[in-house]
């Protein structure tokens, strides 16, 4: 079988990637041409890879990660020796964002420069840009952390804040304490560092959040005909917003340049919570003054500042993660599951059993907008379309409570 062949067949078999993102695996095994895996050598691998993909490390991570699903049942051998280039690869890559950074040292304005601008945002009633500056500056917010719908009532809030986990992100206007506080559930890092709740005192910062004026229920960058803005659109609305079309990621390079010239570490370590970053990791990918790449990555790692398009990252490519359990023989799995209702008491299961692991599928189904299917009946969803994170836990639940 050819590698376009294998792709699809794998993608095909795969319910827990996005459509999306299965549509670039295959575009890029086509790269491979029609050449059946079995009869590519290692060195002919190689000569399409730097054929198809270029030179960069970024780019040539995607064919490595097409090649390492294409071989690891058909040329163990081969699949070996994709796994250690694919290492070599990912660390060069870091050495050119360190460069990079590097190079940012002389084109990056200063932190002052980030204030006056700040404080040109607020004498020219700038209310959207004001909110989106402040907000970077000051607790080195990534994109998807800004989108937030409003809450009014103090009531729905305060539920909010009980929760363990949510979908959305909150902002709202305690009328008794006059301070805005947000609720950020929907972030990168989210299974690392949990939710994050931010109460901002600034009276600047609340004018122009007043000014705004965003309706109840509503999030507070929406389309012209009013509806929530996608994920890609809103990275571009917040690049246009930010100082100088700077971006979220160069801004909080000036401000971490700030704070280590400054000594000043107590800061950075408030940052550590408010963006949901290891200090190693910031020191890795955001300090334009590193001269070294040993830190230790974080446990869930960041995208590179300002990456190139890269395939997701799928563990089972490289074994991390085993097969689900075969489903065990007259147990009718699906029946227990469909007249399941107590959906708490399962979740509740699944965070004690792996936390982490449900999370991440918590957040994959966000982000494939099969939330709400999923969370309407979270048990029946994981036994139909048995992603192997997960159903190996849901079968071992039905054991336990047939």
């Amino acid at each position: 079988m050819a590698a376009v062949e294998i792709i699809t067949k794998y993608c095909a078999e795969k319910n827990d990637i996005k459509e999306e993102t299965k549509a670039t695996y295959i575009k890029q095994a086509e790269r491979f041409g029609v050449k059946p895996i079995n009869n590519m050598s290692y060195d002919y691998m190689m000569k399409k890879l730097n054929e198809q993909f270029g030179a960069s490390a970024s780019s040539q991570l995607q064919g490595v990660h097409i090649l390492l699903i294409a071989t690891k049942e058909k040329k163990p051998r081969v699949y070996v020796k994709l796994q250690k280039l694919n290492n070599s690869l990912k660390n060069k890559k870091d050495d050119n964002v360190k460069e990079k950074n590097e190079a940012k040292l002389t084109t990056l304005p200063s932190y002052d420069y980030l204030l006056e601008k700040l404080n040109e945002l607020d004498q020219n009633g700038k209310a959207l840009a004001y909110f989106v500056n402040y907000i970077m500056i000051n607790y080195g917010f990534r994109n998807r952390d800004f989108d937030m719908k409003y809450v009014k009532s103090k009531k729905d809030f305060d539920k909010i804040k009980r929760e363990k986990f949510d979908t959305e992100n909150y902002i709202y206007h305690n009328q008794q304490t006059k301070e805005i506080e947000l609720m950020i559930f929907a972030y990168k890092t989210w299974n690392t560092y949990g939710p994050k709740h931010i109460i901002i005192k600034d009276e600047t910062f609340i004018k122009h959040v007043k000014a705004l004026k965003i309706k109840e229920d509503k999030h507070i960058f929406l389309t012209q005909d009013g509806k929530r803005v996608s994920l890609s659109y809103l990275s571009d609305l917040l690049c246009r917003y930010s100082i100088d079309g700077m971006r979220e990621a160069n801004i909080f390079k000036i401000i971490v340049k700030h704070l280590l010239d400054k000594k000043d570490f107590s800061k950075l370590d408030e940052y550590v919570l408010s963006r949901g970053t290891s200090m190693a990791e910031i020191m890795k990918s955001y300090n334009i003054q590193r001269v070294s790449n040993t830190e230790e990555p974080e446990p869930e790692p960041e995208p590179e500042p300002e990456p190139e398009p890269e395939p997701e990252f799928d563990a089972t490519w490289y074994g991390l993660e085993p097969e689900p359990e075969p489903e065990p023989e007259n147990t009718n799995y699906i029946d227990f599951a469909l007249n399941h209702k107590d959906h708490k008491k399962f979740i509740t299961f699944m965070k004690k059993r792996d936390f982490h692991t449900f999370m991440n599928y918590w957040n994959l189904n966000t982000e494939n907008g099969t939330i709400k299917d999923f969370a309407s009946s979270p048990l029946f969803f994981i036994i139909v379309n048995q992603p192997q994170c997960c159903y190996k836990y849901a079968i071992e639940y039905i054991d336990k409570n047939k």
